[in-house]
């Protein structure tokens, strides 16, 4: 390929003005002089017969020009610089190992890695077709729970949280709590995080029929990431011209749902939107709103849970009168965080599942009076603890399942507390 290696003269001049090789540049005459001695080199070798044209092959012309072209601009400069032999083995030795690399390689190869690598492109940068690639996976595994309302053995059926999913006006709409796709933003988008939840977690959708495939969550992940574009795809449009309507409805219900919190959230300001994105990233929670227009907050770890440590927990204290639900299943808190959490004065649910607390941490909360719900699950909790949850005057729910409990303390604390419901 001596007519397309003569282009090295040109990358020569390139690398040698790009990187500023020279103090004081090239002149014109020397690019004039690069311009002769490609032509004369290309024009000498342009009449063999034996050259090959093949894509290829020229790739490989091309490369080792520019190649060639750097090795030459870079080696006078480094030689003043380093030492020249030290410099001449890497040199030499580079070129001899990519030879050897290349010796198997045929035509055919080529084209084979060349295809490679344009599927390799098309998968990393190519965007989510809804249609093909999202819908399919919301047909079969979420459609039969959020679809239109529709009769069965005389009974109106209507979607889950009222929420559809077979159409696009639709699932932008979300569900009676609200939207559940934020385009953009995956980690705000329900849809997408609860399709993540562990299966054992109330919340997990699909609720049947096991989790969506890895494949299939990224596919989401992926989507909503990349904007929420439904391409063509409209699917259904009946009653559309009610969501608007079906909207304000939807917040008066849940206005009227946190009335049980009104008096809860007497005396809390609002946390700004700034403050609540930097809690957020710092302790790796999701924070929400408890509801439309409410000023209390829940949070919860949903992804990367062994990160999410009792510095995480010192992060929630700038919004901790805001706090009303926690939800810390499977992180690396301990009992080191207890005394902190005991001291969040609206904390009403506390979960704490497959945690390292043990009886020792959960006694900070003796004689809480705002705790409603306690999750223990798999944890190291003991029959020791019994004085602590009788004296938790709001206590109605404690998950003991997995503990360190023994029957014998359990029926202790059902007798002690009838009030109490002990899942065991």
């Amino acid at each position: 390929m001596t007519p397309i290696m003569g282009s090295k003269p040109v990358f020569v001049a390139i690398f040698v003005a790009t990187f500023s090789l020279t103090p004081n540049g090239l002149t014109p005459s020397i690019w004039i002089a690069v311009a002769l001695a490609t032509l004369s080199i290309t024009l000498i070798g342009w009449p063999s017969t034996k050259a090959d044209f093949s894509p290829p092959g020229i790739l490989l012309a091309v490369t080792g020009a520019a190649g060639f072209g750097l090795l030459d601009s870079l080696v006078p400069f480094f030689t003043h610089q380093s030492d020249p032999f030290f410099l001449l083995f890497v040199v030499f030795g580079s070129v001899g190992l990519f030879s050897i690399l290349l010796i198997p390689w045929t035509e055919e190869m080529w084209y084979q890695f060349l295809a490679f690598t344009l599927f390799l492109t098309k998968s990393l940068f190519a965007v989510v077709d809804f249609q093909e690639e999202v819908w399919p996976i919301l047909e079969e595994r979420c459609v039969e729970c959020h679809k239109a309302p529709y009769e069965k053995n005389g009974i109106i059926k209507e979607p889950k949280a009222g929420l559809r999913l077979d159409g696009a006006a639709y699932i932008m709409h979300g569900s009676d709590d609200g939207p559940v796709v934020v385009v953009d933003h995956p980690s705000k988008s329900t849809l997408y995080q609860r399709i993540i939840l562990p299966e054992d977690d109330a919340d997990h959708m699909p609720p049947k029929g096991g989790s969506l495939s890895k494949g299939q969550k990224e596919t989401i992940r992926m989507w909503i990431a990349q904007g929420v574009d439904f391409g063509k795809w409209v699917g259904a449009v009946d009653g559309i011209e009610n969501l608007a309507s079906r909207k304000k409805v939807n917040q008066v219900k849940q206005a009227s749902y946190l009335s049980d919190y009104v008096q809860l959230a007497k005396g809390v300001s609002p946390v700004d939107v700034e403050t609540l994105a930097m809690v957020s990233k710092q302790s790796r929670l999701l924070i929400r709103p408890l509801g439309v227009g409410s000023f209390l907050l829940e949070a919860r770890a949903v992804s990367e849970s062994d990160l999410i440590t009792d510095s995480s927990i010192q992060d929630l204290k700038t919004i901790q009168e805001n706090i009303v639900k926690l939800d810390l299943r499977n992180t690396a808190v301990t009992n080191k965080s207890m005394d902190v959490l005991a001291s969040f004065p609206r904390l009403k649910s506390l979960n704490l599942m497959g945690t390292a607390v043990s009886s020792q941490g959960i006694s900070f909360f003796k004689k809480n009076q705002k705790l409603e719900t306690l999750n223990l699950v798999n944890t190291e909790v003991s029959d020791s603890l019994i004085g602590t949850l009788v004296s938790m005057s709001a206590l109605r729910q404690v998950h003991l399942w997995k503990s360190e409990f023994s029957e014998k303390g359990v029926s202790l604390l059902r007798r002690k507390n009838t009030d109490l419901f002990v899942s065991f």
